[in-house]
């Protein structure tokens, strides 16, 4: 009985570790308790700790994480392909698995690649419509509405049949449902083509 309940004090213990962690990163309490079995009574004291300590825990948004509503811009749109081709590089089994390790993972490597992606691009339809990075939070929503069951918020991954990339496509997006990456290149060079006439003499 003792080690037993030793053995739950440990199992406790890690669970209001990576609780903390998952607050720290960016995540809403609903995936904290889910990751950690903690209750969500638990879980909010925990956050009320970290800000308690001077610790600035930031309250993630709640519908506007919908995955639908990530992709209603251009600049959501590939963004979101981009953070799923690499959501799904790390975890083969997405559509029918969530995993949390993959999403934060995915998430790092994109915030390290989107800047150097999008640095210099001309596309200002790109910036217009409010260019702004995913949070952690939205990147697992992303992730989440692959792996959906439910028919009215779920996503997929669609092969372009052109440059054979995979690209984030939702059954209740607004914007157009074509390859975000062929638009953009045929607007990137759009865009050059215009700049070289503008550029050359009369």
């Amino acid at each position: 009985m003792k080690q037993h309940r030793k053995t739950r004090g440990i199992q406790d213990a890690v669970s209001r570790i990576y609780a903390r962690y998952l607050y720290l990163l960016g995540f809403r309490t609903s995936v904290v308790t889910d990751a950690t079995g903690l209750s969500e009574s638990q879980a909010r004291n925990l956050k009320k700790e970290l800000k308690d300590e001077g610790i600035e825990v930031k309250d993630q948004p709640g519908p506007g994480s919908m995955a639908d509503g990530l992709v209603n811009s251009r600049s959501g749109y590939i963004q979101a392909s981009i953070l799923m081709n690499i959501y799904r590089s790390l975890n083969t089994d997405a559509e029918r698995n969530l995993d949390l390790e993959s999403v934060i993972e995915a998430y790092s490597i994109y915030l390290k690649e989107i800047g150097a992606i999008f640095r210099g691009c001309d596309d200002q339809e790109i910036y217009s419509d409010g260019f702004e990075r995913f949070t952690i939070q939205q990147a697992y929503s992303l992730a989440a509405a692959l792996r959906s069951n439910d028919i009215d918020y779920s996503a997929s991954m669609r092969e372009c049949h052109e440059c054979k990339t995979y690209f984030y496509f939702t059954v209740r997006q607004t914007v157009v449902d074509d390859c975000p990456f062929c638009n953009w290149r045929v607007r990137g060079l759009s865009s050059g083509n215009a700049k070289m006439t503008e550029a050359s003499p009369e």
